[in-house]
């Protein structure tokens, strides 16, 4: 995750709610193996989407104490030990990835992006789950590696068109995770706009002005959800979603002069005004892909992209460039898939039909896609 410090609606919002469709081109990126960022043009408003996939795995030296080990990292074996590092071997390269153990001790759910190319079809050929599940000193420890068995992708996941949600998978493990990694149930209310949450993951770490302190490692953070894709997707073009939810990432810096927050960006963009959380405000990096959103404690949301605005000035709440997409600065927003949504599909798949794996070859995962016929 990024930004482990602390942290009026305008005329362009109005413009932005009146937007005509979008028309999506792709362009160059390095955190994914074949999308990288995403934009389109909304009326007069442009934005940038990206993943949070991470193209190397995390590699930090834990055992040395700096800036990066002592910003917000849990406790190996404690309440967070069921967050996972995923190490995938995907068609095309390895990826990292990030998820969450269910109350089953047997599944993750993390999100369909990460075992997926950018139509939606499966590419994931092998897989590890990390457990930080034994400490050896106050931000160090020991993890636990069990291989994946099988994953299901969500029917209704078209690939990587963020904004239609969707975006979740199962994966289930070749045997029971560790005693020492906590399950998590699921969140089940539909209550959590305005709510304080917890993100967890094993992404990269920065500073909130897209510097980026290390590769990836275990941090948690909090942040508050604003807003779901009922308000935010049509405003972009798109089909209202409420299956997704919106949060953004402020510094926590106030100007009188205009009367919000100029990094506040669901503020600027939608009316919906915060100055963050102080220094436990936090938004989902590279790395971070899949990874949870705990609400009380329970699943509330699946990391799965990031976005960046700019109106046709130039302006933004970004507050380094947005041209690019986003890199985890202040005055982004970010996407979760929404678990209450999908809750009985997740329980599900606790006991999966055998009819819907299928083995790829001897030494490869099996793997199920069960997708809605046309």
């Amino acid at each position: 995750m990024f930004g482990w410090q602390w942290r009026a609606q305008s005329a362009l919002a109005a413009a932005l709610f009146a937007a005509a469709a979008a028309s999506a081109a792709t362009v160059g990126g390095l955190e994914s193996l074949d999308i990288g960022a995403s934009g389109s043009t909304s009326g007069s408003v442009n934005y940038a989407y990206r993943d949070s996939l991470h193209m190397s795995l995390p590699s930090t030296a834990a055992t040395l104490s700096t800036q990066y080990n002592s910003l917000f990292r849990p406790l190996y074996g404690g309440m967070w030990s069921g967050v996972a590092a995923l190490e995938l071997q995907n068609r095309g390269g390895p990826l990292g990835c990030t998820g969450a153990l269910l109350s089953s001790g047997q599944q993750i759910l993390t999100a369909a992006h990460c075992v997926t190319d950018s139509a939606g079809a499966l590419t994931l050929e092998s897989g590890t789950a990390y457990f930080a599940t034994m400490a050896d000193g106050a931000y160090t420890g020991t993890r636990e590696a069990v291989h994946f068995s099988t994953v299901t992708v969500h029917p209704d996941w078209a690939g990587k068109s963020f904004l239609g949600g969707n975006d979740i998978a199962v994966i289930t493990l070749d045997t029971v995770a560790p005693e020492g990694a906590q399950r998590y149930d699921l969140y089940t209310g539909f209550d959590e706009i305005g709510k304080a949450h917890d993100r967890v993951g094993w992404g990269q770490v920065g500073t909130g002005d897209g510097t980026v302190l290390a590769a990836g490692g275990f941090r948690t953070g909090q942040n508050v959800y604003d807003l779901s894709g009922a308000v935010v997707d049509p405003a972009l073009g798109h089909a209202a979603n409420p299956a997704v939810l919106y949060y953004d990432f402020d510094d926590g810096v106030y100007d009188a002069a205009l009367g919000f927050g100029p990094h506040d960006a669901l503020g600027y963009w939608f009316g919906v005004h915060d100055l963050g959380l102080g220094d436990t405000e936090s938004i989902a990096a590279p790395g971070d892909s899949g990874g949870p959103t705990f609400i009380d404690g329970r699943i509330a949301g699946v990391t799965s992209f990031n976005v960046t605005f700019w109106d046709s000035s130039g302006h933004t709440t970004d507050v380094d460039s947005p041209y690019g997409g986003p890199d985890g600065s202040f005055g982004e927003i970010g996407g979760d898939t929404r678990v209450s949504f999908y809750v009985d599909w997740i329980r599900a798949q606790a006991v999966p039909e055998p009819a819907a794996w299928m083995l790829m070859g001897a030494g490869l995962l099996g793997l199920a896609c069960r997708r809605r016929r046309a």
